[in-house]
């Protein structure tokens, strides 16, 4: 059972950073909401995983004597379950995440595939003009959470944003051995509900971004799971 010692490492969608989890900070947890480090040419979701999780030893952000759940959003689930291979944690929290690249929209696979790490990065800059469209579309989230996700991808390193989209859409997936939760909005548009399964919460009016569009339903799917799970070896 998870206790107010547990240490919840919260990992971010792509296009976002530590601010995407302000309405988890209420959960009674100590958390740590990290923003990314930089990629490497040529680099694997699995790759930079292991350097990410590193990285947050070498900063004391985390230990590996913690009592560690990993939430992930998105991306950030994927980086998630990669990290759990080389830790040990007590469960693993995915909010409207992926367990392969084949649980992507096939447009989005393509263009992760094939056309993301080929554009030049001032279309990523000037793109910025339309995220508060596609957050309204994707993701339903309140109007000053589209500001916010606006002003994320705005400070996001845009080399950043082209690198994750080639990693996640390579990333073939991976083993987990350890108590996993997973939420998913039935309106999900970029990890489509109908390609993905082992769903334990669903959200029938949930988007893309339940941890903002639907924290109290996050939150206390969190909080119940906790309750629950027991330390298991990673």
């Amino acid at each position: 059972m998870a206790t107010a010692s547990t240490v919840l490492l919260l990992l971010p969608g792509l296009g976002s950073d530590h601010r995407l989890w302000h309405t988890q900070r209420s959960l009674p947890y100590k958390t740590v909401a990290p923003d990314y480090i930089d990629t490497l040419h040529n680099e694997t979701l699995a790759e930079y995983a292991v350097r990410f999780l590193n990285y947050l030893f070498d900063e004391q952000a985390i230990s590996k004597d913690d009592d560690l759940v990993i939430v992930g959003a998105s991306m950030g689930g994927a980086i998630a379950q990669e990290m759990a291979r080389h830790i040990r944690v007590r469960a693993l929290v995915l909010t409207g995440s992926l367990r392969s690249n084949r649980e992507l929209r096939w447009l989005i696979r393509l263009f992760g595939s094939r056309l993301a790490g080929r554009l030049p990065l001032w279309i990523y800059r000037y793109s910025i003009g339309i995220v508060p469209l596609v957050m309204k579309y994707l993701s339903a989230v309140h109007s000053d959470d589209i500001k916010l996700c606006t002003l994320m991808y705005h400070d996001l390193p845009k080399h950043f944003f082209r690198a994750g989209y080639r990693m996640l859409s390579h990333w073939p997936g991976c083993e987990v051995s350890v108590p996993l939760l997973r939420i998913h909005g039935m309106r999900d548009h970029i990890i489509p509900f109908k390609r993905v399964s082992g769903v334990d919460v669903v959200i029938a009016d949930g988007k893309h971004l339940l941890c903002l569009s639907h924290a109290r339903e996050v939150n206390q799917a969190i909080n119940e799971f906790l309750s629950g799970t027991s330390m298991q070896p990673a």
